[in-house]
């Protein structure tokens, strides 16, 4: 985004899900209106609105004579009849107590609806109630009220249910059925596509949402599959092993494609070898870096905390964080002041299963006062400008955004030689160290050579500072642009 707003390219994202703060969180991460499609904003009509905000004085109940308590700390109003019956929960934001959402009741106290307000202020989305409390079905409505959106449900388990189909009353009266999310969005691309009467660039991101919608345009379009994930299941045989799930639809289709994009060349190249049918492919690195960080002075070794040991990697099976634990125990049986913080998101899939996991295996290793979960954090560089090595032990990756920011403040990686990520980034003994994947015995021992040796430790820093140039901004940006050129040159043909 920052990228094309600084060569003044015209761009926008299409997001597909509902979200009751979709734009409050994205706003939050630098995204304007503006640049923002959203598919329930297109057929809700709130692509473009003045915000609004409702109060409990807005809200009709239906009946006379309520009471309202204040649940301030509940941020809430309880609203009941004189025979304190309760007819409605209303949720409300802190501030100044604007409607966020209204739980209502029947006279019996089931609940039967709940209305979502959005961060824009207008009542989005209703959803129906059994009187087991099962949802029943869902309506989107327009500023002015009126429903042009209806998705129903129905039990398919214990806690959970399934969508039967959906309902749609597109702006221009027209109405459509569709059995599947997926459906509704393929509908959705072709009626923006032909929306914008210019030939268009559709940069496909999530494959899973649009993949078949991409190879059903009804108006021609310049198709992009950008790939930023694995495509295979096994990188060290890319021409035989299964293929990622998520990719292998549009893949196998991929001839419908324009071109694809890849992070690193070498996933360039085996892509082209195993499929014939690309039209063209395109590398271009997942991030880059700003000529203003490239101007910031270096770190030196002596001024970072000594032994200090970094991870920046989600806490998933993927990331195979159990062998840096017990990597992190060696070099702690030989260097006791050596020390592991951990950043980011922990995986919630089965309750947070990897997680409780890799805590277990901190207790085990006896390594509490030497590992910390740091959690998410937005700014990074003041604990890169810290450390000293960046460890990596995930099997397999594709292009790293940590280890991308991690050399560009002088931390050295030691990292699993895999495909698409380290081996992208890393040259072995210069700018970090690769390790046969699996191999902890090794990779401990290289980490307590290079605690020992600061000067090979500052000299690898000194070219880990210099790594990031191969992903500077006009590199990475002459590489869109190459794309979007010959975008043109299909749309002149």
């Amino acid at each position: 985004m920052q990228l094309f707003e600084r060569q003044n390219i015209a761009y926008t994202y299409v997001t597909r899900d509902w979200s009751q703060n979709l734009h409050q969180q994205l706003n939050g991460l630098g995204v304007s209106d503006r640049h923002l499609l959203n598919m329930f904003d297109y057929y809700q009509q709130m692509v473009d609105v003045q915000p609004n905000k409702t109060f409990l004085a807005d809200l009709d109940f239906g009946i006379k004579n309520l009471r309202f308590v204040d649940e301030q700390n509940e941020a809430r109003f309880i609203v009941q009849r004189n025979d304190e019956r309760l007819v409605a929960r209303v949720n409300y934001q802190k501030d100044d107590q604007h409607v966020t959402s209204v739980e209502r009741f029947d006279s019996a106290g089931n609940l039967y609806a709940i209305d979502f307000y959005n961060q824009r202020g207008f009542k989005s989305m209703t959803q129906w109630y059994t009187i087991d409390h099962q949802l029943r079905s869902e309506v989107w409505y327009t500023p002015e009220g009126r429903d042009v959106l209806h998705a129903t449900y129905r039990q398919s388990g214990p806690t959970e249910v399934e969508a039967l189909g959906w309902l749609l009353t597109d702006p221009d009266g027209h109405i459509y059925q569709f059995a599947t999310l997926t459906a509704l969005f393929e509908h959705f691309i072709n009626a923006i596509n032909e929306l914008y009467p210019e030939f268009n660039t559709l940069i496909l991101d999530s494959v899973t949402s649009a993949d078949e919608a991409f190879t059903r345009l009804r108006k021609p379009a310049y198709t992009v599959l950008d790939i930023h994930s694995m495509h295979v299941t096994d990188t060290g045989q890319p021409a035989t092993a299964l293929l990622n799930e998520h990719y292998e639809y549009a893949l196998l289709n991929v001839a419908h494609f324009s071109n694809v994009v890849t992070t690193t060349s070498k996933q360039t190249a085996d892509i082209v070898a195993r499929f014939p049918d690309v039209q063209a492919a395109t590398t271009i690195p997942a991030g880059y870096v700003t000529p203003e960080r490239q101007q910031q002075p270096p770190v030196k070794m002596n001024k970072r905390e000594f032994g200090k040991i970094v991870a920046i990697a989600n806490i998933s099976p993927n990331s195979n964080l159990s062998d840096l634990l017990h990597v992190i125990k060696q070099v702690h049986n030989q260097i006791q002041s050596v020390t592991l913080d951990i950043y980011s998101y922990a995986d919630y899939t089965n309750n947070y299963a990897e997680e409780i996991k890799i805590r277990q295996a901190i207790i085990d290793l006896a390594l509490e006062q030497v590992v910390q979960l740091k959690g998410y954090v937005e700014d990074l560089q003041p604990a890169l400008e810290n450390a000293q090595i960046l460890g990596i032990t995930a099997h397999q990756a594709c292009f790293d955004l940590g280890l991308l920011e991690g050399l560009t403040n002088g931390v050295v990686p030691v990292a699993y030689a895999v495909d698409y990520g380290p081996k992208a980034l890393i040259t072995d003994d210069q700018n970090g160290c690769l390790i046969e994947p699996g191999a902890i015995d090794a990779m401990a021992n290289q980490i307590v050579y290079l605690l020992k040796h600061q000067r090979i430790l500052q000299q690898f820093s000194n070219n880990a500072y210099a790594t990031p140039a191969a992903f500077d901004e006009a590199n990475v940006w002459h590489a869109w642009a190459n794309l979007l050129a010959h975008a043109k040159e299909v749309h002149q043909a």
